[in-house]
């Protein structure tokens, strides 16, 4: 069953139900394009780690900017890829 996200836009850190994974965007965004422009003259692929994370959404924004997919640790981390259509 799905539930609400712990956190919408605008809200005040201290209103955050956790555990949530709060992320500046801009940042998160910037790291995404380093990471594209560093591998792009070299031809390599990246296949990125969805350990830490475990959203589909951040790993579609990776999967945008170049990564060729996610590598993942245990069962229950692909699950939720595959629940989010990756």
């Amino acid at each position: 069953m799905l539930q609400p996200p712990p956190a919408e836009p605008g809200m005040r850190e201290e209103e955050v139900d956790t555990p949530a994974l709060l992320l500046d965007l801009d940042a998160f965004e910037a790291n995404l394009d380093a990471m594209a422009a560093l591998l792009a003259p070299t031809g390599a692929k990246l296949r990125a780690h969805a350990k830490t994370h475990k959203s589909p959404v951040i790993a579609r924004l990776q999967m945008a900017r170049g990564a060729v997919g996610q590598c993942v640790q245990k069962v229950a981390e692909a699950e939720v890829l595959a629940w989010g259509g990756i």
